[in-house]
């Protein structure tokens, strides 16, 4: 008599088990492929939040409960790390305040543009960032911009134009936001750039959430003001979605090569359009979606231009770091 069926066991943890093996057998570039995917869509989470709160919660206590949220989860990795205080030891002190600086400044403008635009627009404005980053290469680094750099770029700037539009009132306040908070970030990712050749991954987490924390108390406690039951459902989606939206980013850039994960950037506009005609019934416009269309194009093109210019000074004699082009590996750091 042959069995008919399984023993329960086989089922059971056996399979998790293969599961995990198959798991591990994945080429790691489509892992950190999946995780990103995950991650972007843990995020989507926290910009709902920021959509429900731009109407009736100050800025500044959005920013607060954020950097807080940021610095809880820091803390137990400082202890698991048996550093403590000595974490803080830094002969880059000034690198460290710059960054926290220009990270608390890119988190009011990131949950003001998402509080008071469609998430669709706001996330299309979000991927200038890239754009900023080969105008701030050329100037704090000395990069040699050729013209492909610059075709892409002002390209991708007119699609900005598209999306905003500005008329006879001017440029919308939530709009320039976005703008300012992509600019911001690009600045941040040059920071991150030069503390990460001096500066453990984690003392830079830590120099973070304390500036960012630090600077955004007595603003948001000014503001501050009890949430109702929706907003404090809202914060606590901004408090738990953002840092575990950052940290599962973390791991598909371990996993994967940064240019294989280029284009999954754009599944961010796939998730925050799908959240906003859903909840908030949000329809992108024609002008939007040919905006976005020229945004992605031009930040596509950007991207795998700089991963060929990464792979052939790669293959070159080594030469000076700070001349070397950029490429989208700090990209880890992509939320403020």
């Amino acid at each position: 008599m042959t069995d008919a069926l399984p023993l329960p066991e086989t089922a059971g943890r056996p399979g998790r088990a293969g599961i995990r093996a198959r798991w591990a057998a994945l080429p790691g570039n489509l892992k950190g492929a999946a995780i990103l995917v995950f991650a972007y869509f843990l995020f989507t989470f926290e910009i709902i939040a920021a959509r429900m709160l731009g109407a009736t919660m100050a800025t500044e206590q959005v920013v607060l409960v954020r950097s807080a949220a940021q610095l809880l989860v820091v803390i137990p990795f400082v202890v698991r790390s048996g550093l403590g205080f000595g974490i803080l030891r830094t002969s880059h002190l000034g690198l460290h305040v710059l960054r926290g600086t220009l990270s608390v400044v890119g988190l009011y403008f990131y949950f003001y543009s998402f509080g008071h635009l469609p998430l669709a627009n706001a996330t299309t404005i979000s991927f200038t960032k890239a754009l900023f980053l080969v105008l701030l290469a050329q100037m704090v680094l000395g990069e040699v911009v050729r013209a492909p750099r610059w075709i892409a770029t002002l390209v991708g700037f007119g699609g900005v134009m598209l999306v905003v539009r500005p008329g006879l009132e001017g440029f919308d306040a939530a709009a320039l936001a976005g703008v300012a908070g992509s600019f911001t970030g690009a600045g941040l990712l040059l920071v991150t750039k030069l503390l990460a050749r001096h500066e453990t991954p984690l003392a830079i987490m830590v120099y973070v959430a304390l500036i960012t924390t630090g600077a955004s108390l007595v603003p948001g406690l000014i503001a501050w003001r009890w949430p109702t039951g929706t907003e404090l459902l809202a914060l606590g989606l901004i408090g738990c979605f953002g840092p575990m939206g950052q940290y599962f980013n973390i791991l598909a850039f371990r996993a994967a090569e940064a240019s294989s994960l280029a284009a999954i950037d754009y599944v961010r506009l796939i998730f925050s359009a799908a959240a906003g005609f859903l909840l908030f019934a949000e329809i992108p416009d024609g002008w939007t979606v040919a905006g976005a269309a020229v945004i992605v194009g031009s930040t596509f093109f950007l991207t795998r231009h700089e991963a060929r210019a990464a792979a052939l000074v790669a293959a070159a004699p080594a030469a000076d770091p700070l001349s070397e082009p950029l490429t989208d590996t700090e990209r880890t750091e992509e939320k403020p």
